[in-house]
């Protein structure tokens, strides 16, 4: 079943992305920074979207996840070694949270959790 869920959430962002013609939205905007960056990058990042981000067209905080988001992505590549790359756009009523997570292939931790970056930003 997860399996199932996970390939809904690929079919969802991927049929977005293409009614997204425009990166003047959030989600395309995002979707832009990661198709321009995944060069840099040892794997292709997975990334998913949560939350009405449709909502937010307010074009300072478009241009501040983007930055944070290349930020993220240029730090992965130039430090992490990645195996595995997650990002995750989302938001609700109070908060918009941008999320990267690298899994380096030398990186080993006690619990088997990757770190997370994490970027608050309000509007």
């Amino acid at each position: 079943m997860e399996e199932l869920d996970e390939t809904i959430k690929q079919i969802r962002t991927t049929i977005f992305a293409l009614q997204e013609h425009s990166s003047s939205s959030l989600r395309g905007t995002a979707l832009g920074g990661v198709d321009q960056l995944t060069p840099l990058l040892p794997v292709r990042p997975h990334i998913e979207f949560a939350g009405p981000l449709d909502t937010i067209a307010d074009d300072a905080i478009i241009a501040d996840v983007e930055a944070v988001l290349r930020e993220s992505m240029t730090n992965v590549s130039k430090h992490a070694q990645a195996t595995k790359i997650w990002i995750r756009v989302q938001a609700d009523q109070k908060r918009l949270e941008l999320i990267v997570i690298d899994k380096a292939a030398l990186w080993k931790a006690s619990d088997g959790s990757p770190p997370a970056s994490r970027c608050w930003i309000r509007q």
